[in-house]
């Protein structure tokens, strides 16, 4: 895990040289996990063969997870994609990272998507910082630490920045990204608590020259889907 870790953050791969300085492991060491790792498809070579990056053995188990929300919950986050006219993205909270598992695309000319199967960082996203504001400040320090990955010049870097944030996330129920996670992309997202236990989250992203619009829109569209989706789970749960 620590060897993948390291890969997921690095679309065009590593050598075993820069694995083993990200993982603090022996080189012969993470030879050998990578050559297991190999042999399974869940990293492949990449360039002249002297690193390597994430595999397409991935896509194979992350198609046998089950689905974040059951079909007659997702008919709301159809409706809402609908009603703002905007993509709306289903991710569910893997570890220290989120996996998006489903989106609905929006019907504007602009637009954001993001790709199934993609991992997205917890500290920089709206649907990420909503996530963790469910958590306590020492959960949130313990999963993120005393400094975490800069995205980019706008990503909040102080964790004491970031528990402010989470405070005002508590109050208002709804997370924002303003561009710390892609320059030019602002999101509004919501944590979703599951019946049987762990978070999928929702979030609408939409190009930063809208979000000053919509902001209170799609933030109060959220909400309602989000106790609506709570209540109809719970039902769910129950039959």
């Amino acid at each position: 895990m620590t060897v993948l870790d390291a890969l997921q953050d690095a679309p065009q791969g590593l050598s075993l040289g820069a694995i083993a300085s990200h993982t603090s492991l022996a080189r012969s060491t993470v030879q050998r996990l990578v050559a297991a790792l190999e042999r399974e498809r869940l990293v492949v070579p990449v360039g002249s063969g002297t690193g390597v990056r994430l595999g397409p053995g991935w896509l194979h188990l992350a198609a046998s997870m089950p689905a974040a929300i059951p079909a007659n919950a997702r008919e709301v986050l159809v409706a809402l994609s609908e009603e703002l006219q905007e993509t709306v993205v289903v991710a569910m909270v893997c570890g220290r990272r989120l996996l998006v598992v489903d989106q609905i695309p929006g019907n504007q000319r602009l637009q954001v998507v993001s790709s199934i199967g993609e991992s997205l960082p917890l500290c920089c996203t709206a649907n990420g910082k909503a996530y963790l504001a469910e958590l306590p400040d020492a959960a949130v320090n313990s999963c993120i630490g005393s400094a975490f990955e800069r995205r980019d010049r706008r990503t909040v870097k102080p964790l004491a920045a970031l528990l402010d944030e989470l405070t005002a996330v508590r109050r208002t129920g709804f997370a924002l990204d303003r561009e710390e996670n892609t320059i030019g992309v602002c999101a509004v997202g919501i944590a979703l608590p599951l019946p049987r236990g762990g978070y999928a989250t929702i979030s609408v992203p939409v190009p930063a020259a809208r979000v000053s619009r919509l902001k209170n829109p799609i933030s109060g569209s959220l909400l309602e889907a989000k106790q609506f989706l709570i209540a109809s789970l719970g039902r769910a749960g129950v039959e």
